[in-house]
């Protein structure tokens, strides 16, 4: 593939409007097809988010860490280091991994499988964020899924949005009180200067 190919390929997209035609298109896609592209769209979204909060790297050392067999190449090491790093907390991990299992039934089964069958359609019913979601039970388990995937892929991206557009996605109540480990630890930790400094 080459470079542009490939940037253009794992480019997230800089608008909601761009955004929005990704979703549109994939929840017209078939099953197995509109996971696939969902899946690849959280693994984007946690490279970017985790390469955030890194030193600056070079291609290679990118490449090293990201593609192949590298520490970061599969969905489950960055679903861990995502929260490892503090991006999300332990809600929001547990919600991606049931994304994660129900990519891989539909992506490794050789079975023909459907949103509704009911197998998937129990994870479905079992997302973190469905509590936030007006209505969620009684949808059908595909848009249980999207509604799902989308807001915890908003939550993990957060960084590449501009302010406007994160004040709209932060409205999505349902990560708000599960701060990540790193952050509860700050809270719970103020710095040396926080509590040497003089009151005024």
């Amino acid at each position: 593939m080459s470079k542009a190919l490939k940037n253009l390929s794992r480019s997230l997209g800089g608008t909601p409007e761009e955004i929005n035609k990704l979703f549109a298109y994939m929840k017209k896609d078939s099953a197995r097809g509109a996971v696939a592209s969902m899946s690849s769209l959280i693994e984007e979204a946690l490279a970017s988010a985790i390469k955030h909060r890194l030193v600056p790297l070079t291609e290679k050392e990118e490449s090293n860490l990201f593609e192949n067999n590298g520490p970061l190449s599969t969905l489950s090491s960055r679903i861990n280091m995502g929260y490892a790093l503090g991006i999300y907390g332990a809600k929001a991990r547990r919600d991606l991994n049931l994304l994660r299992e129900i990519r891989n039934a539909f992506v490794h089964s050789i079975r023909h499988i459907e949103f509704d069958t009911p197998e998937v359609a129990q994870l479905c019913r079992t997302f973190y964020c469905s509590e936030a979601i007006e209505g969620f039970k009684s949808d059908a388990p595909r848009d249980q899924y999207f509604q799902a995937a989308t807001r915890v892929t908003m939550c993990v991206a957060l960084h590449e949005y501009d302010e406007v557009w994160k004040r709209l996605l932060m409205s999505y109540p349902e990560y708000s009180d599960d701060p990540p480990q790193t952050v509860r630890y700050l809270q719970s930790h103020p710095s040396s200067s926080e509590v040497d400094s003089p009151t005024p």
